[in-house]
């Protein structure tokens, strides 16, 4: 944030010192050219404008107009010097001033206009993307609330094991969406990354959704081959995608289909697919699903995806999709080389 205001700010000085040289050259082009060369001022006294509609468009009418005004001071003292010797353009120079005031008053009025038009595009936007965030948070508060209100009208479970299994679901809901939340915090591509084995992983992913793949009658499968190796990346993050993966497909196959997690080693790359027989996505949604909160399931948030790419490329990585309609999805993390 420092790094981008540190920028802007030479970028400010930097304009506005060739401005001012813009128009300390003019000014020297008309008090040094004398003698035969009258005919040159009508062409400085054009070239005026530049200066002055380029600090109206950037800066808008204020500064516009005291930049015409720094204009007419330098430029007035040389209509005098001129007045008896040029007297068939002295009506022209005159009427020149005033130009120079209407235009930084249209240029900066314009720019100002259009400026006020973006802020409220760009706050239509926030407040749409803020009334996303609220609707996917307050549908996940909703199912957890739902869980904590069946055990107070309920009363005590009929097992240890049952409260324990709901409970921990409960945690697990929370836990997700605060991991989902805390990858788009400023710094967090930053943080410490371990050497996690693969194999592990996955089946640690696999053994998290199994109940949801229960619930659901879906079977989840593996198909590591030989693939063993490290991965340089923190274990919890790379079990949240697969996790997040593995349960976008469930969520998205009909009872009695199969999703499938396998790895692939390449000579440059690492590959984790997960490959569904469900729906499929929409053509006109693949381009959307990874953006935050974008989601085409009643109680969803539209976290899930967008976190798994925040997280893959905060690795150094990318993640895929490919999807036929009626067909399936497959997506894939994609990995830099392992190290064995």
């Amino acid at each position: 944030m420092e790094d981008s205001q540190t920028s802007l700010q030479e970028s400010n000085k930097t304009y506005l010192v060739i401005v001012f040289l813009m128009i300390a050259a003019v000014t020297a082009l008309h008090y040094g050219t004398m003698g035969p060369h009258v005919a040159y001022h009508t062409l400085y006294r054009e070239l005026y404008f530049i200066p002055i509609i380029l600090m109206s468009f950037r800066y808008g009418l204020d500064k516009g107009f005291y930049t015409a005004m720094l204009v007419i001071f330098l430029y007035f003292p040389h209509v005098l010097m001129t007045w008896k010797t040029q007297p068939g353009v002295n009506i022209g120079n005159l009427l020149q001033i005033l130009v120079y005031i209407l235009v930084a008053v249209a240029t900066g009025y314009l720019s100002d206009r259009e400026k006020e038009r973006h802020r409220q595009v760009s706050e239509a936007r926030n407040l749409a993307s803020l009334g996303k965030v609220t609707l996917a948070m307050a549908s996940e508060l909703q199912e957890v609330l739902k869980g904590l209100k069946r055990f107070q009208s309920s009363g005590l479970p009929s097992s240890e094991r049952s409260f324990d299994e709901n409970m921990q679901g409960i945690i697990d809901r929370v836990t997700t969406l605060n991991q989902a939340l805390l990858h788009f915090r400023p710094g967090h591509e930053t943080m410490r990354r371990d050497f996690v084995e693969v194999g592990s992983a996955i089946e640690r992913a696999r053994e998290r959704v199994s109940k949801i793949a229960k619930e659901n009658r879906v079977t989840v499968e593996t198909q590591l081959g030989n693939v063993s190796g490290l991965l340089r990346i923190n274990d919890t993050d790379l079990i949240l995608m697969i996790e997040e993966l593995v349960k976008n497909s469930i969520e998205h196959s009909a009872p009695g289909k199969t999703v499938t997690i396998s790895a692939n080693q390449l000579e440059n790359q690492f590959t984790i697919s997960v490959t569904d027989q469900g729906r499929g996505i929409a053509s006109e949604n693949l381009s959307k699903i990874f953006v935050p909160f974008f989601t085409t399931k009643e109680k969803g948030t539209g976290l899930g995806l967008s976190a798994c790419r925040k997280i893959i490329r905060d690795n150094g990585g990318d993640i895929l999709v490919e999807s036929k309609p009626g067909e399936g999805s497959t997506f894939s993390l994609v990995f830099p080389q392992m190290i064995a």
